[in-house]
């Protein structure tokens, strides 16, 4: 029969198995999770959750989530609304694309979180940057207001200065009797900020001490409000300006000003550039303005945008990774690629499972399906109800109670009644039920709104039990008719039975009428005086009826529970004894109080009503006594009854033991055993479950319907045991008993509970609305509105929600306790539960609390021994009075003696001791509590003693009694120690920290663990600095303390780590300690992908020990790994990184962990490259260490600093100063104070503040002369003459005003340029940059540009401003004037323009040229222009020579030596120019900045090897080299012409003038031309016409050989890479030459088809052959014919048959010019001109100028500086091997050295070359030609300019024939030379090829 789901039992379920094919997993568990009705086993409970399958996606998607919640929490930040996921597109992450789905999904989230990251962090910045710019503002103003004011005040201000005895800061009144007449200049000093406003008064006082008076000083408040970006705090600050004398005073002020939190901003004084400044300001705050508004608006658009996806992101994550957490619960068979699976499903729920893997299977597109068979096991089943949305919530709180067992009857299905009705007992009022329900219908009815929202927990809840509260409220209005209670008020419904006389007095009584009130409680008893008598007996009779009722109903649902079980002898032995029990005493009470009620005891004779109470006390106490019976006989059925229930007492105790035992005895004489379910096997299929050892234990891990399926299992059965039974049976028998007289009083809770639920409800109404009924006017009514809304207010809050919530736990406890305890075995398990609701939750109660009652009589404190010595027995007796009393008195001694007290009374010793006393807690917790006292009292009198690294000293036994087995001792041992952590000096931490670790990392007791890492954790937050130093030591035990086997142990050293890590003060490596924690976590996944973060990242930060320590683990497991690419980069690191160490005591410790590992790395190396790299590596990091051999394991100790020797040098300190007695170095005094010195000089700490600020206090213990201080002092002398610092800093001594004094480190892309380099500046003078390419001179100026000098002046300071090549023509429709004045950044009048144009100039006409029209030379000029106007403090200019013409160059010195109070920075590469020009040079070298006074010359004499700066000289191994062309066809002289240009014409489209006129030029192979004019003259516009850029408008033509290939850099260089900067140079050649052309030359004038060239191509592709036209489709090919070539062509419409060959004369007349060179070009490939595009060759190629591999393949261009862009270029160019190199302007960006290099290339290279330049030495060292450009004619002299010469030496052919050959793909060309044919041989082979021709066959044109 087949049996349907019911709430009255759990379904019946099966458990299956499932083997899924890998294939079709996923959307096996997507279809079921969908069904959410199968609760799978974990199959793998012995292995570890992170080698589990699917761990990599389940990380994966954890990292998706991340993002997820990143976004939820801006887009709840920012109040974006988003779309609920209902009205989403559904995210179905199934089918055979969802890998593919998951990682463009994973993809969109990664890119959305980096933009929304770069957004969040530019808005951050963005605000900061105006907050300081409107301190700034404020600033200026009132700096100006004062010295407006205080125009008369200097003799004031000066007077402060002398007078010893003049106030901070003096009135205003006496002020005035110092005014001068007249205007005062003022001469002073000062320093001008804002500060906090809290710390204003600190601040004078601290400035009054520091400079002894010697300052003015005035301040004012800042109206404004600041907000810190950090914290999102208000902070209201005040402007200060403080006038001294002198440089060290002003350094002091900004010193103390800094430290407390100060902003200093530089303030001119003289009044203009004060306004200037602030106009300057006031710019920038509108333009920031400008940009924040637009950030925040992209921003918002952006959280839009992921607002409207985020709900489908977020559902589609969570299905994701719940599926793969479901799939680790699997078995994996490798062998078969299968996933094994079990769990347990409701049985009729099988064919739909069925039905779901079948359509899994056609959703995934595969043939194979999952299998389902079920599997037979001896093992409990889960219980699972199936209940809806009404049920849920009532077998929620069944379930909350405990799971019934498989089968069980459910209690859940009755609660739906008995639950709101036992409430509405205790609840009852119709209004009060009416709001209730009204409340649960509006929920009801309004459920699909409010499920789409979140209402937070507590609102949840009641939404989640509506149905609940809708029964409850129908219930209450039931119960309150039955009450007749409505709001405390009854209602008159019916006729009363009652009658009250219409008149009297004094107390009135109601007579009966005969009527009877026909449902409910008469309302006449509401308002009599016995009305509460009555309602009171009434309502506790009715509760234990009810409350009998419920009992004896829960009793009967045994029955049903022994019938399924088949355990029909506990109906006799329990059922049946324990009703009889229950009705013999409360069924015969329920029984009497219906007798009692129907009794009318009022008419004559009845007697007076007996009291039922004592009835039943009678009953017991006195059987067969009754006082008052209420019927006959009486007295015997109660002694029967009592009888009864006796008998009932045996029968439950001996009869199911008895039963059991004859069982027992019966099974055992016929000779049968136990058989367990291991042993045996029905059908062969057998669940993992029945073979798993310890079923109970498994590890559950919770997926879709994921659970412990077993873990309420049944218990293993054991032997029958008599005593064990009789045990059980006795206690549940007189649990039952018991039970039934505590639960019967228990439901009198419902009578309790309505009868103060009606009278509150009465005094609410009285109090409040009854109290509005007076009589008034107007304001009567208003006052009753206002009562009546109090009334309801309150009615509502404590009637029907705190009142209610008092029911609903009470009806709670009735249902779990009162009756199911009835029949409830609830031994059930499922992981099906429908609701959140937690039991502890509501039957939670106080933890106990043990009181410790004190001592009946005080201690008595022994009276004072006549030792001196301290009695320290009394700090550990038992009484705690005693012990605070004595820790007091020491304290008080020590705060007199100091050290000696605690060394007079031996307290190390005693403390200890009563620390390690193992049977008195009180001593060990008074030690503890003695030390805390100390700490607080008198910090420094007992940090000598028990600060200490010693292993048996007190420091380290009060760590071990953090594991103290009682709490309190170890609580006082954590509080002590945190105590002196908190007190002592941070200093102090290097002594304390040794022990610290070794606790941590050797002692076995987890407390004393976790204690040490909350210890540390105060050190980090206590003394930061230092803990930072010892990041070396502590980091290597925190990272074995995470792998700690105890769960609260990892936790607690993860969250060290974290925290100390966070003091790693490198900013380039603070970025990614969240990554690098990771990796030490977890080193297998996270190692290589922390390694490529690391690789990507530019360090510029000095490198510390503290971030080596954190670096050097993740580096040396990076040595390891098997990836060569990995390796590589750990090689690239360790290089960048070790450059940025300051000396070799820093990375010596690490030196172990890497040089080994390097160098194994290098010796096993394959790439070249990277082993190139790898030796760089070693060599960088054995300079930094200074070990020029051995791999370092056995590196001799550093030299530190000795704690040892301090204490003998602080000994003959006060020996020499005479003190008497003179200290020992043994003093423990002395030896603290040592050890602090000594963690002073490890940290190179010698400021003389801090050595008398951290040893004053404990040397003043040793000796009362000499003073602490002075000791002090003499110890850092010592200390630091012992200190070897010989680093060597150029002084500067000259005079003059600072513009810029600051240290910074600077990188590009992944090149260490500078570290820790000092940049000083002075007004006025001319500093030249001097330096190699790559050095880092444009990126320095470029980075002060961009404000990314570390301490470099604001541009509110200083105005910098960068001169450079920026004028490239994108503005090339705007004119010179109007580019000039639309910049922003020029604050000059429309005059002011023009005038200063003219003078560089730039005539009236030319300014109104557009800008494009302009050569390089007058952009040049122009920049320069700009830059004058600008009025800079600063100028950078880079290459400001480049393009300039001579006559330019001169009026360019001529002005820059002009300017006395603006300061230049330059570089360039003309060495005249920079000679003549510069004051001092800045050398660039070994990543420092160090100036030289003195031109170039001057410079070259100091530093002989930078001679390459000053002459065209390179050195020997620095060489560039030209490829040697390749053999052209027809050209057997080199002076043969390859490029002729004839009468040719040419101008600008846009310019009303012609450039150039009548050209006629020709070049060759031995050309070597100086194209020289002055700037505007036509050189760049010939060039390109020569290569093809542009084509003649004028008239002539340009003739170039078939086959030639130009090299061409243009004169703005980087014109050729700009669009490619993010490409790295092996990219960008493979995208140039990607086709094997050269892609630029494809984008030439010569080489696009025009609309004017097709249209030229269809007039001349009509050829008419035998009479018929035909259409010329394409040209395909191309052979010899004579002196020229022709070409095969194919028609329109016909097949390649009809091919014909067409002359290149006749070809290009018709128009086909642009298509023959197209066909050139690719013959030139054909015929093996081009080299294998593959990196070998590439990085081969560009090391022929002078770059290397690593800046070639793993730099991006924009990386790379000025020179080393342009080697790229020159490069670039050169590739295709040119016949002709045509440079425009190649000395730009090169140094000499360089310079020198191309030069000597030139001269060698075989080719012909062209240039463009200015530099004299560079055309006259190579160039035998001169075309001289002069107003767009040219004027031709030298060697080969004549027309017509092709004479001389023969070409040597051998040479070029010996080259090998490659085609496109870089494969090499077998060349096999031909036979040469004889005459006859030739003839007979071309009638062969004529009778070929005939008979229709195909002959190639190479045959011929």
């Amino acid at each position: 029969m087949t049996s349907y789901p019911s709430l009255f039992r759990s379904e019946e379920m099966s458990l299956v198995q499932l083997f899924i094919p890998t294939e079709v997993a996923h959307d096996t568990i997507a279809e079921l999770a969908e069904l959410g009705n199968v609760q799978f086993k974990d199959l793998n409970p012995d292995v570890n959750p992170f080698q589990r399958s699917f761990v990599g996606e389940i990380r994966r998607i954890d990292e998706m989530a991340r993002r997820v919640r990143f976004f939820s929490g801006q887009v709840e930040k920012e109040g974006v609304p988003t779309r609920p996921l209902d009205e989403s597109a559904p995210m179905l992450l199934v089918g055979p694309r969802v890998a593919q789905m998951r990682d463009e999904l994973e993809v969109k989230l990664n890119e959305h979180e980096a933009r929304l990251i770069q957004m969040n962090e530019s808005y951050t910045t963005l605000s900061t940057r105006t907050r300081e710019l409107q301190e700034a503002r404020h600033v200026l103003r009132e700096t100006a207001v004062f010295f407006d004011r205080a125009g008369g005040r200097e003799q004031e201000i000066r007077t402060s200065y002398d007078d010893g005895t003049q106030p901070l800061l003096a009135g205003d009144a006496e002020s005035q009797t110092h005014a001068r007449e007249g205007t005062v200049q003022f001469d002073l000093e000062f320093v001008a900020g804002t500060i906090d406003r809290a710390r204003v008064p600190t601040f004078e006082r601290v400035l009054w001490r520091v400079l002894r008076g010697n300052l003015y000083m005035n301040h004012t408040d800042i109206d404004q409000v600041f907000i810190d970006p950090t914290t999102g705090a208000e902070v209201r600050k005040n402007v200060f300006i403080i006038f001294a004398h002198g440089e060290q005073l002003l350094a002091k002020i900004r010193k103390v000003a800094e430290s407390m939190g100060a902003t200093l901003y530089p303030i001119d004084a003289n009044a203009d550039k004060r306004n200037d400044a602030l106009r300057e300001v006031n710019a920038r705050l509108e333009d920031i303005g400008h940009v924040l508004y637009n950030t925040e608006a992209t921003r918002k658009a952006e959280l839009t945008k992921i607002a409207d996806s985020l709900e489908s992101w977020k559902d589609a994550v969570m299905r994701e990774k719940l599926i793969y957490e479901t799939l680790n619960l699997f078995n994996y068979d490798a062998r078969r690629k299968t996933l094994i699976a079990e769990g347990w499903v409701p049985t009729r729920d099988v064919p739909r499972i069925v039905l779901a893997l079948r359509h899994a299977t056609e959703i995934a597109q595969t043939s194979v399906p999952p299998i389902l068979q079920e599997l037979h096991t001896a093992k409990k089943p889960p219980t699972f109800h199936r209940v809806n949305k009404f049920t849920e919530g009532f077998q929620t709180i069944i379930d909350s109670y405990g799971i019934a067992t498989y089968q069980e009857v459910n209690p859940g299905l009755f609660a739906v009644v008995t639950f709101p009705f036992l409430f509405a007992v205790m609840f009852g009022d119709l209004g009060h039920g009416f709001l209730v329900t009204l409340t649960a219908a509006a929920m009801i009815f309004f459920e699909k709104k409010i499920a789409k929202v979140d209402i937070g927990e507590m609102l949840g809840t009641f939404f989640y039990g509506r149905y609940i509260i809708l029964l409850m409220g129908m219930f209450s209005m039931f119960t309150g008719l039955i009450y007749n209670d409505i709001f405390s008020k009854s209602m008159h419904i019916w006729h009363s039975g009652w009658e009250w006389p219409h008149e009297g007095n004094g107390t009135l009584t109601a007579t009966a009428t005969g009527h009877t009130y026909p449902f409910g409680l008469d309302p006449a008893w509401h308002g009599s005086e016995n009305a509460l008598v009555f309602t009171n007996s009434y309502k506790m009779k009715l509760s234990i009826i009810l409350g009998v009722i419920h009992m004896t109903f829960a009793c009967c649902l045994q029955v049903p529970n022994h019938l399924h079980f088949k355990r029909i002898s506990s109906i006799w032995a329990e059922f049946i004894p324990q009703l009889v029990f229950l009705e013999s005493i409360f069924g015969y009470l329920v029984v009497m109080i219906i007798k009692k009620w129907c009794t009318d005891w009022s008419a004559p004779g009845a007697g007076n009503p007996p009291s039922l109470l004592n009835m039943l006390i009678y009953m017991f106490l006195s059987p067969g006594t009754v006082e008052d019976p209420m019927y006959a006989g009486q007295s015997g059925v109660q002694m029967f009854l009592l009888g009864l229930a006796g008998i009932c007492v045996p029968w439950m105790l001996c009869t199911k033991p008895y039963l059991e035992w004859r069982e027992h005895q019966k099974t055992s004489a016929a000779g049968y055993v136990g058989v367990s379910a291991n042993d045996h096997e029905e059908d062969g299929r057998r669940s993992s479950i029945d073979e798993a050892e310890e079923e109970g234990n498994t590890n559950g891990r919770g997926g879709i319907g994921a659970g412990p399926v077993d873990a309420a299992g049944e218990e293993e059965e054991h032997g029958f045991e008599m005593g064990e039974v009789v045990i059980h049976q006795v206690i549940h028998t007189i649990e039952f008993c018991l039970g039934c007289i505590s639960n019967t009083a228990s439901y009198l809770r419902l009578w309790a509970l309505s009868l103060a639920h009606a009278q509150l409800s009465e005094v609410l109404y009285t109090m409040t609305i009854e109290s509005g009924f007076t009589p008034g006017g107007v304001g009567a009514v208003f006052f009753l509105m206002f009562m009546f809304l109090m009334w309801f207010q309150l009615t509502v809050f404590i009637l029907c929600v705190m009142e209610g919530l008092s029911a609903f736990l009470h009806a709670l406890r009735l249902h779990w306790v009162e009756a199911n305890g009835k029949h409830y075995e609830a031994g059930g398990y499922t992981t099906y539960r429908s609701s959140a609701m937690a039991p502890s939750a509501i039957s939670a109660t106080a933890p106990a609390t043990t009181t410790i009652p004190a001592p009946i009589k005080p201690a008595v404190e022994p009276a004072t021994p006549a030792a001196p010595a301290f009695n320290t027995q009394a700090l550990f007796a038992s009484d705690k009075k005693a012990r605070e009393s004595a820790a007091t008195d020491l304290a008080a001694l020590a705060q007199k003696n100091g050290p000696a007290a605690f060394i007079d009374a031996d307290f190390a010793t005693a403390a200890v001791k009563a620390l390690n006393d193992k049977k008195s807690p009180a001593s060990r917790e008074g030690a503890a509590k003695a030390i805390s006292t100390f700490a607080t009292k008198c910090p420094t009198a007992i940090e000598p003693i028990v600060v200490n690294s010693t292993e048996k000293g007190v420091m380290s036994t009060l760590l071990e009694t953090f594991a103290d087995k009682m709490p309190a001792v170890a609580k006082a041992a954590i509080k002590a120690v945190k105590d002196l952590t908190s007190h002592m000096s941070p200093w102090a931490t290097a002594t304390l920290m040794p022990i610290l670790l070794k606790q941590i990392k050797e002692n076995g007791k987890y407390q004393v663990k976790i204690g040490c890492l909350e210890i540390l954790d105060n050190l980090v937050a206590k003394a930061p600095a230092q803990v930072a130093k010892l990041t070396p030591d502590i980091i290597p035990v925190l990272s074995e303390a995470v792998w700690d086997t105890k769960a609260e142990v990892k936790k607690a050293a993860k969250e060290s780590l974290t925290k100390t890590t966070s003091l790693v003060s490198n900013k380039d490596v603070a970025k990614f300690i969240p990554a690098l924690i990771k990796a030490l976590l977890n080193p297998v996944e996270e190692v290589p992908n922390t390694i490529m973060l690391l690789s990507a990242t530019t360090f510029v930060s000095e490198v510390d020990a503290p971030t080596l320590s954190l670096m050097v683990p993740l580096l040396s497991r990076g040595l390891n790994e098997k990836a060569t690419a990995t390796r590589r980069k750990v090689a690239v690191i360790v290089d960048n990184m070790s450059k940025l160490v300051d000396n070799e005591f820093t990375v010596r410790p690490f030196i172990p962990k890497l040089l080994p590992g390097l160098i194994k790395m290098e010796e096993g190396m394959a790439d070249p490259e990277a082993r190139t790299v790898t030796q760089r590596a070693i060599k960088t990091l054995r300079e930094v260490s200074k070990i020029p051999e051995g791999d370092g394991s056995n590196l001799p100790p550093l030299k530190l600093a000795d704690a040892a020797a301090i204490a003998k040098l602080t000994v003959g300190v006060y020996t020499k100063a005479g003190a008497n007695p003179a200290p020992a170095a043994v003093d423990p005094v002395v030896v603290y104070a040592s050890e602090l010195a000594a963690a002073l000089v490890a940290s190179r700490n010698f400021e003389v503040a801090d050595w008398e600020k951290t040893l004053s206090p404990y040397l003043a213990f040793v000796a009362a002369t000499p003073a602490a201080q002075t000791v002090a002092r003499d110890l850092v002398l010592k200390c630091a003459s012992d200190d070897d610092d010989d680093d060597e800093v150029l002084p500067d001594e000259e005079l003059g005003e600072d513009l810029c004094n600051c240290q910074f480190s600077l990188a590009y892309g992944a090149k260490i340029l500078l570290n820790t380099a000092t940049l000083r500046l002075k007004r006025g003078h001319r500093y030249g940059l001097c330096g190699r390419n790559g050095t880092g001179k444009s990126t320095l100026m470029r980075a002060i540009t961009n404000g990314q000098v570390e301490g470099f002046p604001s541009p509110e300071q200083v105005r910098t401003f960068y001169v450079e090549h920026d004028i490239d023509g994108s503005e090339e429709s705007t004119t010179v004037l109007d580019f000039i004045i639309n910049d922003k950044r020029v604050e000059a009048t429309r005059e002011e323009v023009i005038s200063t144009l003219v003078s560089v100039g730039f005539t009236d006409v030319r300014q109104q040229h557009a800008i494009g029209s302009l050569s390089g030379g007058w952009k040049m000029k122009l920049a320069l222009a700009r830059a004058i106007l600008f009025r800079a403090d600063i100028l950078l200019l880079d290459e400001p020579t480049n393009h300039l013409d001579v006559v330019n160059v001169a009026w360019l010195e001529q002005y820059l030596t002009s300017l006395k109070t603006c300061t230049s920075i330059i570089v360039s590469h003309d060495s005249s120019f920079l000679n003549n020009v510069i004051t001092d040079v800045l050398h660039l070298n070994r990543f420092k900045i160090k100036r030289y006074p003195g031109n170039l010359e001057a410079f070259v004499k100091a530093v002989p090897e930078a001679k390459s700066y000053y002459t065209l000289e390179a050195a020997s191994d620095y060489k560039f080299r030209f490829p040697e062309p390749p053999f052209l066809d027809g050209v057997k002289t080199k002076e043969k012409a390859l490029i002729k240009m004839r009468k040719v014409g040419f101008q600008y489209p846009t310019q009303p003038v012609q450039q150039l006129f009548d050209i006629t030029l020709q070049v060759s192979l031995s050309s070597r031309v100086a194209i020289l004019g002055p700037n505007g003259s036509g050189k760049s516009t010939l060039v390109k016409l020569l290569i093809g850029d542009m084509e003649p408008n004028k008239g002539g033509e340009v003739w170039k050989h078939p086959n030639l290939v130009i090299g061409y850099v243009a004169q703005h260089a980087f014109h050729h890479i700009d669009q490619h900067l993010d490409k790295t140079p092996l990219e960008y050649m493979l995208w140039r030459y990607q086709t094997g052309e050269d892609i630029e030359e494809m984008m030439k004038a010569t080489r696009v088809v025009t609309a004017e060239d097709e249209k030229k191509m269809k007039e001349g592709a009509i050829v008419v052959v035998e009479g018929v036209k035909r259409q010329i489709e394409e040209i395909v090919n191309r052979k010899k014919l004579k002196q020229s070539y022709e070409y095969e062509i194919s028609f329109k419409g016909l097949s390649s048959a009809d091919n014909q060959w067409m002359p290149r004369d006749e070809l290009i007349k018709r128009g086909f010019e642009k298509k023959v060179i197209e066909i050139d070009t690719r013959e030139a490939q054909r015929l093996g001109m081009l080299r294998p595009l593959v990196r070998k060759e590439i990085e081969k190629h560009f090391a022929d100028f002078g770059l290397e591999p690593e800046f070639v393949s793993h730099n991006t261009m924009r990386g790379l500086s000025g020179g080393q862009k342009v080697k790229i270029v020159l490069g670039a160019a050169t590739w295709r091997r040119p016949h002709v190199l045509m440079l425009d302007e190649p000395t730009n960006y090169l140094d000499r050295e360089s310079l020198a290099a191309l030069i000597e290339a030139l001269k060698e290279f075989e080719g012909g070359v062209l240039v463009i330049t200015h530099s004299r030495d560079f055309s006259e060292s190579l160039c035998r030609e001169v075309w001289a450009m002069r107003d767009g004619s040219l004027e031709a002299s030298g060697h080969n300019w004549v027309e017509g010469q092709g004479s001389g030496a023969r070409i040597d052919k051998k040479g070029g024939d010996d080259n090998d050959e490659y085609d496109a793909m870089g494969n090499k060309i077998d060349k096999s030379k031909k036979k040469k044919l004889t005459a006859a041989e030739a003839r007979k082979a071309k009638k062969d090829r004529m009778a070929r021709r005939k008979r229709g066959e195909e002959v190639f044109s190479d045959e011929e």
